[in-house]
């Protein structure tokens, strides 16, 4: 449903628009596949993909425009461009507001509003970090990202994550995604040792059957071990981390 060559010439301008966009860095057989199914396959492709590698940029010049695409058409705006869907139960409202972050949002949306690319290459800082560190609470569920400089092994790349802070989790996670940005080549089966915003710490991969499964978390570990001060502003939609 919905190849991309369909929505060349529909009728919302902005999804229009993001289909031309991606379609002019699509490749021939591209314009056939469901847009869904498109952006999962270049999802999946980018997380292959080398840090610095110039393909990341191609990737995601088609990312952006059909991530776009699929949250107006299947979330922020109509959910079938044809007719509406019936409402959801509330079950199923609950669960899709407890999934409603995923990676790509930390690609597009998060990384404008942090003014920092998600997983891009940043210098090592030094030991104990950068504090006060600022964030914003994204989306309806306001949920709290900040951007913290990350490094496996000081022999390894650093790179810029950005982090949901759940104190309801016990340590720290990053997605597979993440774990390949830094450098890993497989994915620790265990915790291992890390180092975020220049604080040693564990961190393991995000528990894949959990609501977030590709979403880096700032757990309780961590929070608790530079005595973290979180400060929450709801008006003005931020997060405040400061280390006591």
């Amino acid at each position: 449903m919905y190849p991309l060559k369909d929505l060349l010439h529909n009728s919302d301008p902005q999804i229009a628009r993001a289909a031309a966009d991606a379609a002019s860095n699509a490749q021939p057989d591209m314009m056939d596949i469901p847009v869904q199914q498109l952006l999962y396959q270049l999802v999946e492709r980018r997380s292959d993909v080398p840090d610095r590698d110039p393909e990341l940029s191609c990737l995601d010049s088609m990312i952006i425009p059909l991530t776009t695409i699929t949250r107006r058409m299947f979330s922020a705006g109509p959910y079938n461009i044809v007719q509406d869907s019936p409402p959801s139960s509330p079950e199923a409202q609950e669960g899709s507001m407890l999934q409603d972050l995923k990676e790509l949002n930390l690609y597009q949306q998060a990384s404008g509003l942090l003014d920092v690319k998600y997983l891009s290459a940043t210098p090592a800082v030094e030991e104990g970090g950068v504090w006060p560190v600022e964030g914003v609470l994204w989306g309806p569920c306001k949920r709290p990202l900040v951007c913290l400089p990350t490094q496996l092994r000081a022999s390894m790349p650093c790179v810029n994550v950005i982090y949901l802070v759940d104190t309801g989790a016990p340590m720290c996670e990053l997605s597979p995604t993440a774990f390949s940005a830094l450098g890993s080549d497989v994915v620790p089966p265990q915790a291992t040792r890390g180092f975020i915003n220049g604080v040693r710490c564990h961190v393991q991969l995000c528990a894949q059957d959990g609501n977030h499964p590709d979403i880096p978390v700032l757990g309780a570990d961590y929070l608790t071990s530079i005595g973290a001060v979180v400060t929450v502003d709801y008006r003005q939609g931020t997060i405040s981390l400061r280390r006591s």
